[in-house]
């Protein structure tokens, strides 16, 4: 896979790094041949939610066997998981709110831990345990091994974890990440700051769509089209 060319910096004036911003997300810079589904349960009649794509590609897929999968913020919904336990890897899940859930093994052999990723490690007034993906990977002896895919929906905690630990993705070969936007100028310039430091640490974008339940619903000055505060997002590491 060709290394795309690098996404410059944010552009001063507000609309121009705005459309600079919608170019990068709405269009992938590089090409999966074999983009699969994983997981995913019906939500609101027919649409699909709690699905991850996963590059399945020889040269990018988690090796069946011999592969690590973190999955983060899980909410009770497993069926993510489960499709990447039966095809061969050794998953680690993390959700601090999942306050009455107390297996720390699934029936279906994902390991469990009440941890929330975050920029810092710390224990917030709500008794949440949050930490950074460095300390995560230390914690469980994890710093030297590679992270086949890492699935992140965190509800808005991703921008302070990528601000804060960028180099956490140093080892992980695919990112799958539900991003929570605010679509505001001061936080499109912080959004466009983050996906230029993935962008930096080795990864190119190759799949993107609105969130299927909530859609796109929003117009932006000097976007030609309606944009959603929700996107499902994949990269792959190309360096």
């Amino acid at each position: 896979m060709v290394k795309p060319p690098a996404l410059p910096p944010a552009p001063d004036d507000d609309t121009a790094m705005t459309v600079a911003l919608f170019r990068y997300i709405e269009n992938p810079e590089a090409c999966c041949r074999k983009l699969t589904m994983f997981g995913g349960t019906l939500a609101g009649g027919k649409k699909i939610d709690g699905d991850k794509f996963v590059c399945l590609d020889a040269e990018h897929a988690p090796p069946p066997g011999a592969c690590l999968v973190y999955s983060v913020g899980i909410s009770n919904e497993w069926s993510f998981d489960r499709q990447m336990t039966s095809y061969g890897c050794e998953l680690h899940c993390f959700d601090p709110s999942m306050k009455s859930y107390n297996r720390h093994v699934t029936e279906f052999g994902a390991r469990f831990y009440k941890i929330g990723l975050s920029g810092r490690t710390e224990v917030r007034p709500n008794g949440w345990h949050m930490m950074t993906l460095t300390d995560i990977r230390q914690k469980l002896g994890h710093s030297e091994r590679d992270i086949h895919y890492l699935k992140v929906d965190i509800e808005g905690s991703e921008w302070s974890w990528l601000e804060n630990d960028p180099q956490s993705l140093r080892g992980v070969h695919q990112l799958g990440m539900e991003v929570h936007m605010t679509l505001k100028p001061a936080s499109l310039r912080r959004h466009y700051a983050v996906f230029r430091a993935i962008q930096q640490e080795g990864f190119a974008l190759v799949h993107v769509n609105a969130n299927r339940v909530y859609g796109r619903q929003s117009k932006l000055p000097g976007v030609q089209d309606k944009v959603s505060s929700l996107y499902e997002l994949v990269w792959v590491r190309v360096k």
